[in-house]
């Protein structure tokens, strides 16, 4: 039995008092409470609820009380470790996973940290899932295939494990294994509950099926009444399929049940600034930078509102938001817009004076650098960037060749004939 089956369908929590319902299947006995005060129907088959047939499922509850203790409620995998080494490789892990979120080390020291971590518990399915996502997001493909192995080796029906499959696959340009995988996915889901319709179709959503989008909004739409993550999720997506006024519909509907969550706050907050409408979205985005729950959400919001600030009215304003989103997270790149504004408003030592700390070779932070050198009449510096862009980037290499020979060979200026 997998993690997944211990679940509500109402709240995709461990159960809680589980209870049998007159549907046959497994709620926490409070939720099902709450969902048939409302409506006497079943939240899986949709028929008729009889909630005074509701008996208590002992087998279940008695699985849950005797797996608390071991399980991960971040990750819903369960981790059979002795309570003596949890406590140490959990901080360890948290610590990792925080740095590599937040991008304050690099991808070497963080992955060197992961394999110190897998070291000593190398079958922990949690960690294994992890350092998969990071080996995924640094493109280190031939590292992820070997983790990719011994975590099917371990866990071959790992719904989580298909995922990042597919993932991987769309990472990697192979498209048409990635529809496969999915296509696999959909053939092993034959029970009808929500919480499957709804993984399905996040599977669809993150593996980058365009062609696939009506299947998974209709499956978002079978759960956007029933739980937190599905209408959530759908706002989620309707943004991000240029659907900003559903995305606007949706999100100001999970916001009314869920005032709190992260997602539908950001998401709403972008499909308003998307239909022009600055100012509920400045509000919605600064409802999640004055909180303290995630410094990458805090980050996002500073960053969005200062994308939506007018630069002729509001620089200041927009500068501050810039800073206050590169403190919280770094990995935003929050310093190159600022250089990009500074350069807008032609104060090119200011935007000299932001890129010097910059020492990443990204292409973005060598074309800002190039330009603000350039501007600010620091030839030396500009070809030696410009330089150094074509030779990590071919696809830069004329313009830069253009720039470089302009440097060196300024226009003579003519001489008045007046």
């Amino acid at each position: 039995m997998e993690i997944a089956e211990l679940t509500c369908p109402l709240t995709y929590r461990m159960l809680e008092a589980p209870v049998i319902a007159s549907d046959g299947f497994t709620y926490s006995s409070d939720e099902l409470d709450s969902w048939t005060k409302e409506r006497p129907i079943s939240p899986l088959t949709r028929q008729p609820l009889d909630n005074a047939r509701k008996r208590t499922n002992k087998a279940v509850a008695a699985l849950c009380n005797c797996i608390a203790r071991y399980r991960n409620p971040r990750a819903g995998i369960l981790s059979m470790r002795q309570s003596s080494r949890e406590s140490a490789e959990e901080k360890e892990f948290r610590a990792v996973f925080a740095a590599f979120r937040n991008g304050d080390e690099t991808p070497e020291t963080v992955l060197g940290r992961m394999r110190r971590i897998l070291e000593g518990d190398p079958h922990n399915l949690e960690f294994l899932l992890s350092y998969l996502n990071m080996l995924r997001y640094y493109k280190d493909f031939v590292e992820a295939d070997r983790i990719q192995r011994l975590i099917r080796s371990l866990t071959p029906s790992s719904l989580d494990l298909k995922v990042c499959e597919t993932r991987l696959l769309m990472d990697k340009g192979d498209k048409q294994a990635a529809y496969q995988l999915l296509d696999k996915i959909s053939v092993d889901m034959q029970d009808l509950q929500l919480k499957s319709a709804l993984r399905y179709a996040i599977a669809l959503f993150t593996g980058g099926l365009q062609p696939r989008g009506l299947a998974a909004v209709q499956a978002y739409t079978a759960v956007v009444d029933t739980c937190q993550v599905g209408i959530c999720e759908y706002a989620k997506m309707c943004y991000t399929r240029g659907r900003h006024r559903d995305a606007v519909m949706a999100g100001e509907k999970a916001l009314t049940k869920y005032p709190q969550d992260l997602d539908a706050i950001y998401y709403t907050g972008l499909a308003y600034g998307a239909l022009g409408k600055k100012d509920r979205a400045v509000e919605l985005f600064a409802r999640i930078a004055r909180g303290k729950k995630d410094r990458i959400f805090q980050g996002w919001a500073y960053y969005r509102m200062a994308d939506l600030r007018d630069e002729k009215t509001e620089f200041p304003l927009k500068l501050e938001e810039l800073r206050k989103a590169q403190e919280l997270f770094p990995r935003l790149r929050a310093d190159r817009s600022i250089a990009w504004a500074y350069l807008r408003k032609e104060m090119f030592v200011e935007a000299c004076k932001e890129m010097e700390k910059a020492e990443d070779t990204e292409e973005e932070t060598l074309e800002v650098k190039a330009l603000a050198f350039e501007r600010a009449g620091l030839r030396d510096n500009a070809v030696s960037t410009y330089r150094r862009l074509a030779g990590l980037y071919p696809d830069w290499k004329e313009v830069c060749d253009h720039r470089v020979y302009l440097l060196l060979n300024p226009p003579i200026p003519h001489d008045n004939p007046s």
